[in-house]
């Protein structure tokens, strides 16, 4: 009959689970929810408040070090904070950077530096231009870091920025939006402003997970997940897929030689 199930649909029926429409709508609403969490700086005037840090914290912000891997026809990099500059373990990509800098042409060089880590910071704020999505993650480099501690280090600019009562706002002003042409310019409101809601401090996200260092397997096979997503993305968009990376599939070329690879090139 038309409406009788063969063994092999049963079959299927008992291995395999169902994606309900609920939960494609719940798994939707977490990704907005997970992208709702940062701030975005605009081109032009930014005006934001950077939150205290909760208790048993004495920084408001957390810095890691992080490698920005770009492969081949993969739009998206591979980004992962790195085990030799947070923790003095072995890092995949600076041991492939040490062996590209150590045979010295141009070339290996090029693609040695592209490999080392970046500073990023990340802080919570608030948007001043969007208060009602409250405590938001920034994150930003060495550039604008180094001008807030300048900040808070002199008394006459306003110092602790972040009090919740005798604070001000910062403003962030961003020229350019290209890579090599983008400038900031950070400078203290004129006055004090309290912070307004007390409750953003006890809400804030917790960005020290973001400092979380995988070890080297972990980034070796996160890496070639990576990889597999942008092929198998590519294959459903009917295009062709881009050939997998030598850096993740080389494995054995991670592993240090010495026990050592202390020494830091920054």
């Amino acid at each position: 009959m038309a409406n009788e199930i063969t063994p092999v649909e049963n079959q299927s029926i008992i291995d395999y689970g169902t994606w309900e429409v609920e939960a494609a709508q719940e798994e939707r609403e977490q990704l907005n929810r997970a992208a709702q969490q940062y701030m975005k700086l605009e081109i032009g005037s930014n005006r934001v408040r950077f939150l205290p840090p909760p208790v048993g914290r004495r920084s408001p912000f957390v810095t890691v070090f992080q490698h920005f891997i770009r492969f081949d026809g993969i739009d998206r990099p591979f980004v992962f904070n790195c085990p030799r500059m947070m923790e003095r373990k072995p890092c995949p990509a600076c041991i492939k950077a040490d062996k590209l800098r150590q045979r010295g042409n141009r070339g290996d060089l090029e693609e040695a530096d592209g490999l080392w880590p970046g500073r990023r910071v990340f802080a919570n704020v608030i948007n001043r231009k969007n208060e009602d999505s409250g405590p938001v993650i920034l994150g930003f480099g060495k550039t604008i870091h180094e001008s807030l501690l300048a900040l808070r280090m002199n008394p006459d600019a306003g110092g602790d920025f972040t009090h919740p009562i005798h604070g001000f706002d910062v403003i962030i002003e961003r020229k350019g939006s290209g890579k090599n042409d983008t400038r900031y310019i950070i400078n203290g409101a004129r006055m004090a402003t309290p912070l307004g809601n007390l409750e953003w401090i006890n809400t804030q996200p917790n960005i020290a997970e973001l400092a979380k260092v995988l070890t080297a397997q972990e980034i070796i096979e996160a890496m070639r997940k990576h990889q597999e997503n942008a092929a198998e993305a590519a294959a459903q968009a009917q295009t062709q897929a881009a050939p997998a990376s030598s850096f993740a599939d080389d494995a054995t070329s991670f592993a240090p030689t010495d026990g050592g690879d202390d020494d830091i090139p920054f």
